[in-house]
């Protein structure tokens, strides 16, 4: 038979989990729709406040690769995209969306995910 004292443990992660995702999402979807609206400047704070709620999702990280491109910080824009690749359950779909960024309209976009595609880390991955 459970404590109740475990089921209130219980009942407390659960909610916190659905509070925490449900801030990261709202979050993210900040820095997205700045970043979708041609403001990568506005995207940065949400995106970054997105990383520091959940240091490991790709999406963060590779929309926050994407801001950094397109104010042409290039070398940012490579770290974050190649955290993306790292942090992924699924590094084959996540260079194939490198391979698609690679071909975006955007001059520094398309040049930091080719830059992310030479390296070493994502290479290794090919095989």
């Amino acid at each position: 038979m459970h404590k109740f004292s475990d089921i209130q443990s219980q009942c407390f992660q659960g909610i916190h989990g659905f509070l925490y995702r449900g801030i990261y999402g709202r979050v993210l979807n900040f820095g997205y729709a700045y970043l979708r609206h041609h403001d990568p400047e506005a995207a940065d704070p949400w995106l970054l406040l997105a990383l520091v709620l959940a240091p490991g999702r790709v999406n963060a990280w590779v929309n926050l690769g994407q801001a950094y491109a397109k104010e042409g910080q290039r070398s940012m824009a490579v770290a974050c995209l190649a955290n993306g690749y790292r942090f992924s359950r699924n590094q084959a779909a996540t260079r194939q969306f490198l391979h698609k960024l690679a071909e975006d309209e955007d001059d520094e976009v398309r040049e930091a995910a080719r830059q992310t595609l030479q390296l070493p880390l994502v290479q290794a991955g090919k095989d």
